[in-house]
């Protein structure tokens, strides 16, 4: 079977690099969504760490009542922000959720593009072949008739 692919122009060939781009795009955005993520984390980690650490300390028996009570106004303000920043962490997952999801979209309908691509690649290496084997045909049938023609002469 020939490979020679020199006249077959892919229609969709336009659409089927928009797609791909498109993908390479999402997973560079998907990347740095987890970067997004990894940082929150990481702040998360540092917050909860101090909570931890002021908590323990109010509760190793600070008498001094004005100490105490500003140590329970920050512990307050510190756990807000804890919510705060738990709620934005959980919205940067839901977010690259819906990257992953988009991702998975479109890399579904490169697979298709390149299927029908390849579909198309063989139908045109038949269409080729055929071609060829016609113009075999017609040169055989040619070369037989001035053969027969030479011998009548």
């Amino acid at each position: 079977m020939t490979n020679d692919l020199r006249n077959f122009r892919y229609a969709f060939e336009p659409l089927l690099h928009r797609e791909q781009w498109a993908l390479e795009a999402l997973g560079a955005r998907i990347g740095a969504k987890q970067r997004e993520i990894d940082l929150e984390d990481e702040a998360l980690r540092i917050r909860r760490a101090d909570f931890a650490g002021q908590a323990a300390r109010l509760d190793a028996g600070t008498i001094d009542p004005v100490v105490r009570l500003r140590t329970v106004r920050w512990l307050g303000r510190e756990q807000a922000e804890i919510d705060r920043r738990q709620r934005r962490r959980e919205a940067l997952d839901a977010q690259q959720n819906a990257l992953r999801a988009e991702q998975a979209r479109v890399a579904g309908r490169v697979e298709v593009l390149k299927r029908h691509r390849d579909e198309a690649m063989a139908e045109h290496r038949c269409g080729t072949l055929r071609l060829a084997a016609a113009a075999a045909d017609d040169d055989w049938l040619g070369r037989a008739r001035r053969a027969r023609s030479a011998e009548a002469a």
